[in-house]
């Protein structure tokens, strides 16, 4: 896909932000600050010293240009008429709105039955790939245009149908961001939500609803992914892992819970990895390595653009397995340069996983493991005592058990009780969707206690020994 653009010199603007005036949101996960590099695109143009490849947060051009997009990974452009279904339904929407990732699903609202889903790149990703990147830009004066793209992004979709409720699930930021609430509060401390209760109102239809969060860090997704599991009315102790750029845990029963979460860094999502995309079409979700060889699969069997999460364990997994990288993480010498090739395609076009790819994913993998070890702790149980460990997110369906516990992601005594649910946020929306169960979920909210992993004084200890790889 390419876009062009006339300059007025007189209005100098980079080019993700004239991208974004054209509804394209060019990925930015470090929130356009230049650190991550990941905002890079190929410019041709006239003036040779803006030809080549480029950062779109960076580069302010001074002659007009042509922009050469390769994929549609981390950006989001309104569809035609003709690209969406065209049926009418008296019904619902449940909708789970994630910092990555907007999962929108319409349901019959007679049958429970779902009609029609859509998942696409939350646009506000051109704000920020994580969460404290897009409180920094909704308080440097983008909350209106933030909210107001991730609400016209959800009502073009929703708009095809009659649809009477929307029952939205998404963890405390997006919540604000969404409602155009200020996430000043949310960026110092004491880190306080504004947000107490369910939020009603007209945003994307007649009846929004807005799934309460408990906290600045555990949001009304993990809320909704209690309620969707019955873990709340459930005699036998869960746990619920929500991979995703804020990891979140919640361990407990009917009697209660404890909730904790903890900052895995966007690896899990494809953020900040080298070739690093979300679980889109032609990412990289599995990967095995044949006689030193990566044989890899992708999202709809396309032709590889980049490796999402699931990807990326899989890959450490199967470095680590094939002795490419050792207990700490480091690559072989003969890949520690580039990177370990997953895709070669010509000696020019290689699809590289680095080494500072696997920091990330130990970085992350330390995070998650850590927080379980301490919540179980503080919970004053042990693994034994555990019935199931509930693994949600983007990935929670796809991903590979034995991979994951084998580089530590969760402890190896709980790989028997794992059970991948995939996106219990949007299950929860649809189920409250139907039930409208407001007493259930401020009750579930008031079993909640919230435990600081950062004033845990054993934390920083276990974080820096689950950094490594254990036999």
């Amino acid at each position: 896909m390419r876009v062009s653009f006339d300059i007025d010199n007189t209005n100098r603007k980079n080019i993700a932000l004239l991208l974004r005036e054209r509804n394209i949101a060019v990925s930015l996960p470090c929130g356009g600050t230049g650190r991550c590099l990941g905002c890079k695109v190929k410019v041709m143009s006239d003036d040779e010293s803006l030809n080549g490849t480029v950062l779109a947060c960076k580069c302010i051009p001074k002659a007009a240009f042509t922009v050469e997009l390769d994929s549609e990974e981390g950006m989001y452009i309104p569809a035609d008429e003709g690209q969406l279904p065209s049926k009418h339904v008296i019904g619902i929407a449940a909708i789970d709105l994630g910092t990555t990732t907007v999962t929108v699903s319409i349901i019959d609202e007679k049958s429970g039955e779902t009609v029609e889903s859509i998942s696409f790149v939350n646009p506000e990703r051109s704000f920020g790939a994580d969460v404290i990147s897009r409180i920094n830009s909704s308080n440097d004066g983008n909350l209106v245009e933030m909210s107001s793209r991730i609400r016209n992004s959800i009502k073009e979709f929703i708009d095809k149908y009659s649809v009477s409720r929307a029952v939205i699930s998404g963890n405390t930021t997006m919540n604000h961001i969404l409602n155009g609430i200020s996430c000043e509060d949310l960026g110092i401390a004491p880190f306080v939500t504004s947000i107490k209760d369910f939020i009603v109102s007209d945003l994307v239809c007649d009846e929004t609803i807005c799934i309460p969060p408990v906290s600045a860090f555990i949001g009304g997704d993990i809320v909704s992914g209690i309620y969707a599991l019955d873990m709340d009315k459930d005699s036998d102790i869960n746990i619920l892992i929500d991979l995703g750029t804020n990891g979140e845990l919640v361990i407990g029963n009917k009697d209660g819970f404890i909730a904790t979460s903890t900052s895995a860094g966007p690896a899990f999502e494809g953020g900040e990895l080298n070739s690093g995309v979300a679980s889109i079409p032609g990412a990289i979700s599995s990967v095995n390595i044949i006689n030193g060889f990566a044989r890899v699969k992708t999202i709809g069997n396309l032709p590889a653009i980049g490796v999402c999460g699931t990807g990326a364990i899989e890959t450490v997994s199967e470095l680590l397995k094939n002795h490419i990288i050792d207990a700490n993480g480091t690559l072989s010498a003969e890949f520690i340069d580039e990177g370990y090739p997953l895709v070669m395609r010509n000696h020019a076009d290689k699809l590289l996983f680095t080494q500072e790819d696997i920091r990330a994913v130990q970085m992350a993998k330390a995070a998650i493991c850590s927080g379980i070890e301490i919540m179980t702790s503080l919970y004053g149980c042990d693994y034994n005592n555990i019935k199931n460990v509930y693994v949600a997110g983007g990935f929670g369906v796809t991903m590979d058990v034995t991979k994951a516990t084998a580089i530590g992601l969760i402890p190896k005594e709980l790989e028997a009780k794992i059970i991948p649910v995939g996106n219990s946020s949007l299950k929860g929306a649809k189920k409250f969707a139907l039930n409208t169960d407001f007493d259930r979920i401020r009750d579930i909210l008031n079993k909640i206690k919230e435990k600081n992993l950062a004033s845990n004084e054993s934390f920083e200890a276990r974080f820096i020994d689950n950094l490594n790889f254990k036999n």
